[in-house]
């Protein structure tokens, strides 16, 4: 008989930030559709269809409007919708699955 562990998350992976470059920033207070996407993997680079991360606003004045699996093209991957904070600034926005050590995105509105 084999038994196989569970797949403890090892850490949400940043993939990219959409709509941010050197030459173009988000305005302060917009809402920025699929700002962020990443990936959950287990501690090998197995990606994770069953996370279940958080993400949460951590300064800025942002907001987070959606998170979202795109486990059925992407396995493991989500997509993450914002709001800005009113001002122009960073804003910090926190990914977390399960005890692993979370990661933290700033988006830059102007």
């Amino acid at each position: 008989m084999v038994r196989r562990s569970l797949r403890r998350p090892r850490y949400p992976h940043p993939l990219w930030v959409i709509g941010i470059s050197d030459n173009e920033q988000p305005r302060a207070g917009t809402r920025v559709s699929n700002a962020i996407y990443f990936r959950v993997t287990d501690a090998s680079g197995v990606a994770l269809a069953n996370a279940e991360p958080t993400v949460t606003a951590v300064s800025g004045g942002g907001t987070v409007i959606d998170t979202a699996s795109l486990n059925r093209q992407y396995p493991g991957v989500f997509s993450v919708s914002v709001r800005l904070g009113p001002r122009p600034g960073d804003n910090v926005f926190r990914l977390a699955v399960g005890d692993v050590q979370p990661v933290e995105i700033a988006i830059t509105g102007n």
